[in-house]
Protein backbone atom coordinates (compact mmCIF):
# COMPACT_ATOMS: atom_id res chain seq x y z
CA UNK A 1 0.00 0.00 0.00
CA UNK A 2 2.90 2.51 0.72
CA UNK A 3 4.49 1.35 -2.44
CA UNK A 4 1.48 1.82 -4.15
CA UNK A 5 1.20 5.45 -2.12
CA UNK A 6 4.70 6.26 -3.47
CA UNK A 7 4.28 6.05 -7.09
CA UNK A 8 1.13 7.70 -7.05
CA UNK A 9 2.94 10.74 -5.99
CA UNK A 10 4.96 10.46 -8.74
CA UNK A 11 8.31 11.14 -6.27
CA UNK A 12 11.11 9.50 -7.30
CA UNK A 13 13.80 6.76 -5.24
CA UNK A 14 16.76 8.34 -3.67
CA UNK A 15 19.90 7.10 -5.39
CA UNK A 16 22.32 4.91 -3.75
CA UNK A 17 25.00 7.08 -2.08
CA UNK A 18 27.73 4.33 -2.47
CA UNK A 19 27.40 4.68 -6.49
CA UNK A 20 28.65 7.63 -7.71
CA UNK A 21 26.83 9.43 -10.66
CA UNK A 22 28.02 9.45 -14.27
CA UNK A 23 28.45 13.37 -13.58
CA UNK A 24 31.14 13.02 -10.35
CA UNK A 25 33.09 9.44 -11.49
CA UNK A 26 35.30 10.83 -13.56
CA UNK A 27 36.14 13.74 -10.89
CA UNK A 28 37.00 11.19 -8.59
CA UNK A 29 39.10 9.14 -10.97
CA UNK A 30 40.79 12.63 -11.85
CA UNK A 31 41.20 13.24 -7.91
CA UNK A 32 42.97 9.35 -7.02
CA UNK A 33 45.55 10.03 -10.02
CA UNK A 34 46.30 13.09 -8.31
CA UNK A 35 46.83 12.15 -4.66
CA UNK A 36 49.02 8.82 -6.63
CA UNK A 37 50.77 11.75 -8.38
CA UNK A 38 51.81 13.52 -5.46
CA UNK A 39 53.06 10.55 -3.69
CA UNK A 40 55.13 8.79 -6.37
CA UNK A 41 56.37 12.73 -6.31
CA UNK A 42 57.50 11.98 -3.14
CA UNK A 43 58.96 8.78 -3.32
CA UNK A 44 60.89 10.14 -6.42
CA UNK A 45 62.00 13.21 -3.70
CA UNK A 46 62.77 10.45 -1.12
CA UNK A 47 65.07 8.72 -3.28
CA UNK A 48 66.48 11.64 -5.16
CA UNK A 49 67.67 12.79 -1.55
CA UNK A 50 68.48 9.73 0.65
CA UNK A 51 71.94 10.78 0.31
CA UNK A 52 70.82 13.56 2.69
CA UNK A 53 68.22 11.81 4.81
CA UNK A 54 69.40 8.44 5.43
CA UNK A 55 72.73 8.89 7.30
CA UNK A 56 70.57 11.14 9.21
CA UNK A 57 68.77 8.71 10.25
CA UNK A 58 71.42 5.50 10.88
CA UNK A 59 74.31 7.75 11.61
CA UNK A 60 72.56 8.21 15.41
CA UNK A 61 72.68 4.05 15.76
CA UNK A 62 76.11 3.69 14.70
CA UNK A 63 77.45 6.15 17.42
CA UNK A 64 74.96 4.52 20.09
CA UNK A 65 76.82 1.54 18.91
CA UNK A 66 80.47 2.73 19.35
CA UNK A 67 79.45 4.63 22.41
CA UNK A 68 78.13 1.10 24.14
CA UNK A 69 81.20 -0.06 22.62
CA UNK A 70 79.94 -2.54 19.99
CA UNK A 71 81.58 -1.83 17.31
CA UNK A 72 80.15 -4.86 15.82
CA UNK A 73 76.89 -3.51 15.50
CA UNK A 74 78.40 -0.29 14.04
CA UNK A 75 79.37 -1.87 11.13
CA UNK A 76 76.77 -3.50 10.51
CA UNK A 77 74.42 0.02 10.42
CA UNK A 78 77.36 0.92 8.13
CA UNK A 79 77.43 -2.12 5.58
CA UNK A 80 73.54 -1.47 5.01
CA UNK A 81 73.91 1.60 4.64
CA UNK A 82 76.55 1.97 2.18
CA UNK A 83 74.41 -0.90 0.05
CA UNK A 84 72.14 2.68 -0.84
CA UNK A 85 74.72 5.90 0.11
CA UNK A 86 77.92 5.76 -1.02
CA UNK A 87 80.35 8.48 -0.80
CA UNK A 88 79.59 9.30 2.94
CA UNK A 89 82.39 11.17 4.69
CA UNK A 90 80.98 11.13 8.08
CA UNK A 91 80.27 7.17 7.63
CA UNK A 92 83.92 6.45 6.09
CA UNK A 93 85.05 8.37 9.50
CA UNK A 94 82.33 5.99 11.86
CA UNK A 95 83.48 3.17 9.74
CA UNK A 96 87.64 4.01 10.78
CA UNK A 97 86.40 4.86 14.61
CA UNK A 98 84.51 1.36 14.77
CA UNK A 99 87.48 -0.53 13.20
CA UNK A 100 89.87 1.55 15.91
CA UNK A 101 87.92 -0.13 18.83
CA UNK A 102 88.14 -3.54 17.37
CA UNK A 103 92.06 -2.57 16.81
CA UNK A 104 92.21 -3.17 13.16
CA UNK A 105 94.56 -0.07 12.49
CA UNK A 106 95.12 -0.91 8.89
CA UNK A 107 91.35 -0.52 8.41
CA UNK A 108 91.51 2.78 10.22
CA UNK A 109 93.92 4.04 8.18
CA UNK A 110 92.12 2.91 5.03
CA UNK A 111 89.04 4.69 6.01
CA UNK A 112 90.40 8.09 7.23
CA UNK A 113 91.66 8.26 4.24
CA UNK A 114 88.92 7.70 2.39
CA UNK A 115 86.78 10.19 4.70
CA UNK A 116 89.43 13.11 4.08
CA UNK A 117 89.06 12.02 0.45
CA UNK A 118 85.60 12.60 0.49
CA UNK A 119 85.66 15.79 1.98
CA UNK A 120 85.86 15.01 5.70
CA UNK A 121 87.53 18.11 7.79
CA UNK A 122 91.14 17.11 8.00
CA UNK A 123 91.09 17.78 12.08
CA UNK A 124 88.60 15.21 12.59
CA UNK A 125 90.93 13.26 10.67
CA UNK A 126 93.90 14.26 12.74
CA UNK A 127 92.27 13.86 16.09
CA UNK A 128 91.33 10.34 15.04
CA UNK A 129 94.93 9.29 13.86
CA UNK A 130 95.73 10.62 17.40
CA UNK A 131 93.53 8.37 18.79
CA UNK A 132 94.73 5.56 17.47
CA UNK A 133 98.30 5.96 17.88
CA UNK A 134 96.99 6.25 21.65
CA UNK A 135 94.98 2.94 21.42
CA UNK A 136 97.74 1.27 19.79
CA UNK A 137 100.48 1.80 22.09
CA UNK A 138 102.39 4.28 20.23
CA UNK A 139 102.74 6.82 23.25
CA UNK A 140 105.40 8.79 22.23
CA UNK A 141 103.42 10.19 18.80
CA UNK A 142 100.30 10.05 21.19
CA UNK A 143 101.23 11.97 24.15
CA UNK A 144 101.73 15.23 22.88
CA UNK A 145 98.67 15.88 21.77
CA UNK A 146 96.95 14.46 25.05
CA UNK A 147 96.70 17.89 26.51
CA UNK A 148 95.21 19.69 23.03
CA UNK A 149 92.65 16.67 22.84
CA UNK A 150 91.63 17.65 26.52
CA UNK A 151 91.50 21.26 26.16
CA UNK A 152 89.25 20.93 23.14
CA UNK A 153 87.53 17.33 23.19
CA UNK A 154 84.40 18.24 21.27
CA UNK A 155 82.34 15.80 22.91
CA UNK A 156 84.83 13.16 22.78
CA UNK A 157 86.25 13.12 26.59
CA UNK A 158 85.21 9.80 27.08
CA UNK A 159 86.67 8.44 23.45
CA UNK A 160 89.81 10.19 23.96
CA UNK A 161 90.71 9.08 27.71
CA UNK A 162 90.05 5.04 26.99
CA UNK A 163 92.08 5.14 23.40
CA UNK A 164 94.98 6.64 26.26
CA UNK A 165 93.79 4.13 28.96
CA UNK A 166 94.49 1.29 26.61
CA UNK A 167 97.88 2.67 25.01
CA UNK A 168 98.93 2.76 28.54
CA UNK A 169 97.99 -0.45 29.83
CA UNK A 170 98.93 -1.88 26.59
CA UNK A 171 102.41 -0.59 27.27
CA UNK A 172 102.95 -1.10 30.95
CA UNK A 173 102.38 1.90 32.00
CA UNK A 174 99.72 1.69 34.99
CA UNK A 175 100.58 4.68 37.12
CA UNK A 176 99.69 7.07 34.00
CA UNK A 177 96.68 4.89 32.66
CA UNK A 178 94.84 5.33 36.69
CA UNK A 179 95.89 9.33 35.99
CA UNK A 180 93.92 9.11 32.79
CA UNK A 181 90.79 6.86 34.28
CA UNK A 182 90.64 9.70 37.18
CA UNK A 183 89.83 12.48 34.28
CA UNK A 184 87.84 10.17 32.80
CA UNK A 185 86.08 9.49 36.01
CA UNK A 186 85.77 13.07 37.01
CA UNK A 187 84.36 13.84 33.67
CA UNK A 188 81.99 11.33 32.77
CA UNK A 189 80.07 10.27 36.83
CA UNK A 190 77.36 8.69 35.11
CA UNK A 191 79.68 6.29 33.24
CA UNK A 192 80.15 2.39 34.88
CA UNK A 193 83.54 1.67 32.62
CA UNK A 194 86.30 4.03 34.07
CA UNK A 195 84.99 2.95 37.58
CA UNK A 196 85.44 -0.97 36.06
CA UNK A 197 88.52 -0.53 34.67
CA UNK A 198 90.04 0.65 37.82
CA UNK A 199 89.19 -1.35 40.10
CA UNK A 200 90.40 -4.12 37.61
CA UNK A 201 93.28 -1.96 37.55
CA UNK A 202 93.52 -1.90 41.27
CA UNK A 203 92.89 -5.66 41.53
CA UNK A 204 95.56 -6.73 39.41
CA UNK A 205 98.14 -4.63 41.44
CA UNK A 206 96.97 -5.86 44.62
CA UNK A 207 95.31 -2.94 46.04
CA UNK A 208 92.48 -4.66 47.10
CA UNK A 209 90.70 -2.19 48.88
CA UNK A 210 90.80 0.44 46.81
CA UNK A 211 89.88 -2.04 44.20
CA UNK A 212 86.23 -3.02 45.86
CA UNK A 213 85.75 0.31 46.78
CA UNK A 214 85.72 1.63 42.54
CA UNK A 215 83.46 -1.34 42.19
CA UNK A 216 81.51 -1.17 44.42
CA UNK A 217 80.92 2.77 42.98
CA UNK A 218 80.72 1.10 39.55
CA UNK A 219 77.83 -1.45 40.68
CA UNK A 220 75.64 1.29 41.68
CA UNK A 221 75.76 2.61 38.39
CA UNK A 222 75.18 -1.25 36.70
CA UNK A 223 74.09 -3.14 39.62
CA UNK A 224 72.92 -5.93 37.05
CA UNK A 225 76.24 -6.57 34.96
CA UNK A 226 77.80 -9.82 35.98
CA UNK A 227 81.41 -9.49 34.98
CA UNK A 228 81.23 -6.91 37.19
CA UNK A 229 79.96 -8.55 40.21
CA UNK A 230 82.73 -11.17 39.61
CA UNK A 231 85.77 -8.96 39.53
CA UNK A 232 83.92 -7.55 42.43
CA UNK A 233 83.78 -10.34 43.84
CA UNK A 234 87.33 -11.05 43.77
CA UNK A 235 88.12 -7.96 45.08
CA UNK A 236 85.99 -8.90 48.16
CA UNK A 237 87.43 -12.21 48.40
CA UNK A 238 91.04 -11.15 48.47
CA UNK A 239 89.89 -8.82 51.50
CA UNK A 240 88.53 -11.73 53.05
CA UNK A 241 85.32 -10.56 52.92
CA UNK A 242 84.13 -14.33 51.67
CA UNK A 243 80.39 -14.29 52.82
CA UNK A 244 80.10 -10.66 50.71
CA UNK A 245 81.97 -12.13 47.91
CA UNK A 246 79.84 -15.54 47.70
CA UNK A 247 76.99 -13.30 46.95
CA UNK A 248 78.47 -11.57 44.12
CA UNK A 249 79.68 -14.92 42.57
CA UNK A 250 76.18 -15.86 43.06
CA UNK A 251 74.77 -13.42 41.13
CA UNK A 252 76.61 -13.83 38.32
CA UNK A 253 75.93 -17.34 38.17
CA UNK A 254 72.08 -16.64 36.53
CA UNK A 255 74.02 -15.86 33.54
CA UNK A 256 75.57 -17.87 30.85
CA UNK A 257 78.71 -15.83 29.87
CA UNK A 258 79.98 -15.41 33.41
CA UNK A 259 78.51 -18.74 35.17
CA UNK A 260 82.23 -20.46 34.91
CA UNK A 261 83.73 -17.88 36.17
CA UNK A 262 81.20 -17.82 39.38
CA UNK A 263 80.92 -21.06 39.92
CA UNK A 264 84.99 -20.82 40.44
CA UNK A 265 84.67 -17.97 42.31
CA UNK A 266 82.25 -19.32 44.75
CA UNK A 267 84.01 -22.35 44.55
CA UNK A 268 87.36 -20.19 46.41
CA UNK A 269 85.16 -18.86 48.68
CA UNK A 270 83.78 -21.87 49.52
CA UNK A 271 87.50 -23.47 50.54
CA UNK A 272 88.16 -19.76 52.50
CA UNK A 273 85.13 -20.39 54.55
CA UNK A 274 86.64 -24.29 55.37
CA UNK A 275 83.88 -25.83 53.02
CA UNK A 276 85.94 -28.05 50.98
CA UNK A 277 82.49 -29.92 50.06
CA UNK A 278 80.82 -27.45 48.24
CA UNK A 279 84.10 -26.09 46.94
CA UNK A 280 84.60 -29.64 44.96
CA UNK A 281 81.04 -29.91 44.02
CA UNK A 282 81.09 -26.88 42.19
CA UNK A 283 84.50 -27.64 40.43
CA UNK A 284 83.31 -31.13 39.14
CA UNK A 285 80.54 -29.08 37.98
CA UNK A 286 82.56 -26.65 36.03
CA UNK A 287 85.01 -30.04 34.75
CA UNK A 288 81.50 -31.95 33.64
CA UNK A 289 80.46 -28.80 31.42
CA UNK A 290 84.30 -28.12 30.24
CA UNK A 291 86.68 -31.39 31.04
CA UNK A 292 90.04 -29.38 30.65
CA UNK A 293 89.37 -26.56 32.80
CA UNK A 294 92.22 -25.25 34.42
CA UNK A 295 91.03 -23.82 37.43
CA UNK A 296 89.33 -26.12 38.24
CA UNK A 297 91.78 -29.02 37.88
CA UNK A 298 93.90 -27.61 40.19
CA UNK A 299 91.56 -26.43 42.82
CA UNK A 300 89.70 -29.85 42.90
CA UNK A 301 93.72 -31.19 43.05
CA UNK A 302 94.58 -28.86 45.58
CA UNK A 303 91.75 -30.33 47.49
CA UNK A 304 92.84 -33.58 47.23
CA UNK A 305 96.51 -32.78 48.54
CA UNK A 306 94.74 -31.20 51.30
CA UNK A 307 92.69 -34.27 52.47
CA UNK A 308 95.47 -36.33 52.30
CA UNK A 309 94.85 -38.30 48.77
CA UNK A 310 97.94 -37.41 47.21
CA UNK A 311 97.65 -40.45 44.64
CA UNK A 312 94.25 -38.43 43.46
CA UNK A 313 95.72 -35.43 43.85
CA UNK A 314 99.02 -36.40 41.43
CA UNK A 315 96.64 -36.71 38.15
CA UNK A 316 94.63 -33.95 38.84
CA UNK A 317 97.47 -31.11 39.36
CA UNK A 318 99.84 -33.10 36.32
CA UNK A 319 96.73 -32.41 33.93
CA UNK A 320 96.38 -28.68 35.09
CA UNK A 321 100.40 -27.87 34.63
CA UNK A 322 100.42 -29.17 31.36
CA UNK A 323 97.43 -26.61 30.84
CA UNK A 324 99.29 -24.15 32.63
CA UNK A 325 102.66 -24.49 32.96
CA UNK A 326 103.80 -21.36 34.42
CA UNK A 327 101.49 -21.72 37.61
CA UNK A 328 103.89 -22.02 40.37
CA UNK A 329 101.29 -22.05 42.82
CA UNK A 330 99.70 -25.43 40.97
CA UNK A 331 103.33 -26.36 40.46
CA UNK A 332 104.26 -26.03 43.83
CA UNK A 333 101.47 -28.04 44.61
CA UNK A 334 102.39 -30.64 42.43
CA UNK A 335 105.85 -31.16 43.76
CA UNK A 336 103.73 -31.67 47.23
CA UNK A 337 101.82 -34.54 46.13
CA UNK A 338 104.81 -35.97 44.20
CA UNK A 339 106.57 -35.76 47.89
CA UNK A 340 104.16 -37.50 49.47
CA UNK A 341 103.61 -40.67 46.51
CA UNK A 342 107.80 -40.80 47.11
CA UNK A 343 108.57 -39.39 43.57
CA UNK A 344 111.43 -37.16 45.11
CA UNK A 345 113.15 -36.64 41.71
CA UNK A 346 109.90 -35.42 40.09
CA UNK A 347 109.31 -33.28 43.13
CA UNK A 348 112.51 -31.34 42.71
CA UNK A 349 111.96 -30.58 39.00
CA UNK A 350 109.12 -29.05 39.94
CA UNK A 351 110.58 -27.05 42.95
CA UNK A 352 113.23 -25.78 40.84
CA UNK A 353 111.16 -24.39 38.44
CA UNK A 354 109.32 -22.53 40.97
CA UNK A 355 112.62 -21.26 42.54
CA UNK A 356 113.29 -19.61 38.91
CA UNK A 357 110.11 -18.32 38.51
CA UNK A 358 110.11 -16.85 41.53
CA UNK A 359 113.59 -14.92 40.51
CA UNK A 360 112.34 -13.79 37.29
CA UNK A 361 108.97 -12.65 39.24
CA UNK A 362 111.12 -10.48 41.59
CA UNK A 363 113.41 -8.86 38.26
CA UNK A 364 109.91 -8.40 35.78
CA UNK A 365 109.08 -6.10 39.15
CA UNK A 366 111.89 -4.04 39.59
CA UNK A 367 112.12 -3.55 35.72
CA UNK A 368 108.29 -2.52 35.21
CA UNK A 369 108.95 -0.15 38.57
CA UNK A 370 111.66 1.47 36.25
CA UNK A 371 109.47 1.58 33.59
CA UNK A 372 107.18 4.89 34.36
CA UNK A 373 110.79 7.17 34.40
CA UNK A 374 112.12 5.64 31.16
CA UNK A 375 109.42 4.65 28.72
CA UNK A 376 111.72 4.03 25.92
CA UNK A 377 114.37 1.91 27.25
CA UNK A 378 113.75 -0.90 25.18
CA UNK A 379 116.36 -3.58 26.86
CA UNK A 380 114.25 -3.68 29.57
CA UNK A 381 110.89 -3.81 27.76
CA UNK A 382 112.64 -6.80 25.84
CA UNK A 383 113.72 -8.86 29.22
CA UNK A 384 110.88 -8.22 30.84
CA UNK A 385 108.85 -9.43 27.84
CA UNK A 386 110.87 -12.59 27.77
CA UNK A 387 110.38 -13.65 30.98
CA UNK A 388 107.39 -12.99 31.29
CA UNK A 389 106.93 -15.04 28.11
CA UNK A 390 108.46 -18.03 30.09
CA UNK A 391 107.60 -18.31 33.51
CA UNK A 392 104.36 -15.66 33.49
CA UNK A 393 101.89 -15.28 30.72
CA UNK A 394 102.90 -15.47 26.83
CA UNK A 395 99.46 -13.28 26.54
CA UNK A 396 101.27 -10.60 28.89
CA UNK A 397 104.08 -10.74 27.05
CA UNK A 398 103.05 -10.71 23.44
CA UNK A 399 101.51 -7.25 25.01
CA UNK A 400 104.97 -5.95 25.99
CA UNK A 401 106.79 -7.47 22.81
CA UNK A 402 103.44 -4.92 20.78
CA UNK A 403 105.41 -1.92 22.83
CA UNK A 404 108.56 -2.08 22.01
CA UNK A 405 107.44 -2.25 18.26
CA UNK A 406 105.39 0.67 19.12
CA UNK A 407 108.67 2.72 19.88
CA UNK A 408 110.82 0.99 17.33
CA UNK A 409 108.94 -1.06 14.24
CA UNK A 410 111.94 -2.74 12.85
CA UNK A 411 113.10 -4.38 16.34
CA UNK A 412 114.34 -7.50 15.17
CA UNK A 413 114.74 -9.86 18.14
CA UNK A 414 111.03 -8.46 19.14
CA UNK A 415 109.61 -9.79 15.48
CA UNK A 416 111.79 -13.09 15.95
CA UNK A 417 109.88 -13.58 18.93
CA UNK A 418 106.49 -13.06 18.07
CA UNK A 419 107.31 -15.15 14.60
CA UNK A 420 107.52 -18.26 16.70
CA UNK A 421 104.72 -17.53 19.16
CA UNK A 422 102.69 -17.14 15.88
CA UNK A 423 104.16 -20.03 14.32
CA UNK A 424 103.14 -22.14 17.65
CA UNK A 425 99.59 -20.84 17.86
CA UNK A 426 98.87 -21.43 14.20
CA UNK A 427 99.30 -25.36 14.67
CA UNK A 428 96.09 -25.21 16.37
CA UNK A 429 94.73 -21.59 14.58
CA UNK A 430 95.84 -21.42 10.76
CA UNK A 431 94.69 -18.02 10.41
CA UNK A 432 97.62 -16.83 12.67
CA UNK A 433 99.79 -18.08 9.85
CA UNK A 434 99.84 -14.83 7.89
CA UNK A 435 100.83 -12.94 11.04
CA UNK A 436 103.60 -15.44 11.51
CA UNK A 437 105.02 -15.23 8.33
CA UNK A 438 104.90 -11.55 8.46
CA UNK A 439 106.95 -11.09 12.05
CA UNK A 440 109.27 -13.67 10.80
CA UNK A 441 109.41 -11.68 7.03
CA UNK A 442 110.75 -8.60 9.40
CA UNK A 443 113.19 -10.52 11.74
CA UNK A 444 115.13 -11.75 8.81
CA UNK A 445 114.98 -8.18 7.61
CA UNK A 446 116.63 -7.26 10.65
CA UNK A 447 119.57 -10.03 9.71
CA UNK A 448 117.46 -12.77 12.33
CA UNK A 449 116.45 -16.05 10.56
CA UNK A 450 113.76 -18.58 11.89
CA UNK A 451 113.69 -22.09 11.67
CA UNK A 452 110.16 -22.06 12.34
CA UNK A 453 107.80 -23.28 9.51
Amino acid sequence: MARQQHKSTGEKSQPDAAAPSADTAPLLGRRRLLRLGVLLLLLAALIWKRDAWLPQLVHPRVRAALADRQPDVALKWLDRLDTVVDGDPESAFLRARAYRKQGDMEQVRVWLQKALDRGLDPERVRREEWLAYAQSGQMRQAERHFTQLMLDPRGDSAEICEAFVTGYLRTGLDAAALGVLDTWIADHPEDQRPLILKGQLLLRDGSYARAAQQLRAAATLDPDNPELAISLGKALLARQQHEDAMQQFQMAMHDSTTAVDARLGAAAAHIALGQNEQASHLYQQVLEEIPNQFDALAGLGQIKLDAGESSEAVPLLNAAVALNPRSTDVRYALAQALQAEGRNEEARSQLDWVESARKAVEEITNLRDDLPSNPDDLAARYRIATLEYEFVSPDEAVLMFASILAYDPDHGPTHAALARHYFEKAESDPELLPKAREHAKKAQTAGIRLDTE
